[in-house]
Formats: structure tokens, sequence, C-alpha cells
């Protein structure tokens, strides 16, 4: 009887990773939801999203919004419209964004923020992350929670980024 509560609670987790993540899905959206999953996958301008833990994903050519969600995911992206990342314990090295929104714990990604209208757009949330971005446009960013590092560097010719702050001993650094 010692093992029905745990069995029980073990058996109970996919239907409630599925449940969670059935509210952030898109209807058009490529999901790609599991455990130690392995995939490269070309986007064509579709919309991406990566749910559940330890998954290597490669996303080639132009992605629309790549969502990545869940625990120690390890993503690449060659460029996306919007990356929207939350969970705990991600990589994800992206080439060109126009949005990023960061949240959750303990996120690390590295990508060129690049916008060919509007400005690009960056929102960092939750608690010790690490963003280092490479400005290729002009970028809005908003900084809250704790203790994130964003580490910023200009490309030739993009004007320096307007960056608001708050929250508790959050830092970022322009790194020449």
């Amino acid at each position: 009887m010692r093992f029905a509560l745990p069995l029980a609670l073990l058996l109970a987790m996919p239907v409630a990773a599925h449940a969670q993540t059935a509210e952030t899905q898109d209807a058009d959206e490529v999901v790609i939801e599991g455990v130690s999953l392995s995939r490269d996958i070309p986007c064509e301008g579709q919309n991406i999203g990566i749910y559940g833990a330890d998954n290597r994903i490669h996303l080639t050519g132009n992605c629309g919004k790549v969502i990545v969600h869940g625990d120690g995911h390890e993503v690449s992206i060659e460029k996306a419209v919007e990356l929207a990342v939350s969970g705990a314990g991600h990589v994800v090295n992206a080439g060109h964004l126009a949005k990023l929104v960061v949240d959750t714990a303990g996120n690390t990604v590295n990508a060129t923020m690049a916008s060919d209208g509007a400005d690009a757009q960056v929102e960092i949330a939750g608690a010790e992350q690490v963003l280092n971005l490479d400005l290729a446009s002009a970028t809005d960013i908003s900084i809250n929670g704790t203790e994130q590092v964003l580490n910023w560097s200009l490309a030739d010719g993009a004007p320096e980024p307007r960056i608001d702050m708050g929250g508790i001993d959050n830092a970022a650094n322009r790194i020449d």
C-alpha cells in the first residue's frame, strides 16, 4: 500500500503535464512534447511548441513563434519572429529574433535581436535568467524579477537600447 500513492502520482504526471500545456499551445503550432527527444525540424514559417523535459531540438529556417516550456531543453533556432521561454534550466541559442520573453527560473538565452520594422522587444521576468544578446536593431528591454543578468553588445550601426529595470539584484552589462 505504501507504493500506491507514489505510483498514482507518477501515472498522473503525463495527464497533468498535457493539461498544463494545452492552455499554452496555439492551434496552428507544431508540437514537440516528451522527454529526452532529439529532432531537427525545418520551420518553414510555422509556430513551434517544445514541451516536456530534456529535449534537444534544432530548428532551421524561418520560424514563427517558438515556445520553449518545461525543464532542461537545449534548443537552437536559426530565425524566429518570437521566442517565449518558460520553465527552468533551458539553454537556447538563437539567430535573429524580433521578440524575446523569458520567465520562470534559471534559463540561459544567447541571441541576436533584430527587427525589420518596430523596435525589437525583450522581456525578462522570474529569477536567475542569463541573457547574452547582440543587439542588431533598436531594442526595448524590460528586466524584472530577481538576480537576472543581461549581457549585451551592439552590432555595427545599431542604436543604444532602451532598458527599463526593476526587481532585486538585477544587472545589465554592456559587453564590448
